[in-house]
């Protein structure tokens, strides 16, 4: 193995490599979506259908028949749920995996100069919590196409099957949800990236405090060290507040 073959021009490219290796997960997950989000969309339809069509008719024989389809699609949307969910997380797993075997062969292939200068703190930082945040990515970002694929099935059922006025009706509020949508990932992104930074320097300064006891104590360093501690700590703590702030305001 060469370290050619490790390298990739774009985080999305990196991405990707993995996400390919996995296609038969991928496209399950993305089946799963669509099967789920559109079950999600026909039940409030037949729940109209029944109000119009069966109570208010007072045809018993049709409103039994629609209420065991309703609950039908209804059983079949939870399973769905459930089974699009558990292999999104199995896709986020097995891509974590993969990505952390990388990451030790990749290791392994360094020269010891590189060793030299390494912090060990950094490198935990990005085989534990770095790839850990990929696969929370992967498993629950899944979700986040959920509204995508729901917004646009309802504006495709409005054009074809309700009204067209509905239909333009809606579509202000469309862009206006696109909007807010680009706008808290611009927000958000400088506290993602900047929180994967804040905790690869706690690490490097829990580890370089543990890593270098014995001369903290012969030099009588032991406040410094936790003033250091300290910062690294209110570091991040900072910025967990911006991020969470920005997810609370949206």
């Amino acid at each position: 193995m060469s370290l050619d073959q490790k390298r990739y021009k774009s985080y999305k490219k990196w991405l990707f490599h993995y996400l390919s290796k996995q296609k038969p997960l991928v496209v399950c997950v993305f089946i799963g979506i669509i099967i789920v989000t559109l079950t999600r969309t026909l039940v409030p339809l037949l729940i109209g259908d029944i109000i119009d069509n069966a109570l208010i008719t007072s045809d018993n024989a049709k409103l039994i028949l629609m209420l065991l389809l309703t609950f039908a699609i209804y059983i079949i949307r939870n399973g769905m749920d459930y089974g699009t969910m558990m292999m999104g997380h199995y896709l986020g797993l097995k891509t974590e995996q993969n990505m952390r075997q990388e990451f030790f062969e990749t290791i392994q292939l360094k020269p010891l100069r590189y060793h030299d200068t390494a912090k060990i703190g950094d490198l935990e930082a990005l085989a534990t919590n770095d790839v850990r945040i990929v696969n929370t990515m992967i498993s629950h970002g899944a979700f986040y196409f959920y509204p995508f694929f729901q917004v646009g099935m309802t504006e495709f059922l409005f054009f074809q099957v309700l009204d067209l006025r509905l239909a333009l009706l809606s579509f202000p509020f469309i862009l206006l949800y696109l909007y807010f949508v680009l706008s808290y990932r611009k927000m958000i992104t400088p506290y993602a990236t900047t929180r994967l930074r804040k905790h690869s320097n706690l690490a490097v300064v829990l580890q370089d405090s543990i890593s270098g006891a014995t001369v903290v104590r012969s030099f009588a360093s032991e406040e410094l060290e936790r003033i250091k501690f300290r910062k690294a700590v209110h570091a991040f703590r900072d910025n967990s507040i911006g991020e969470y702030r920005v997810q609370a305001k949206y």
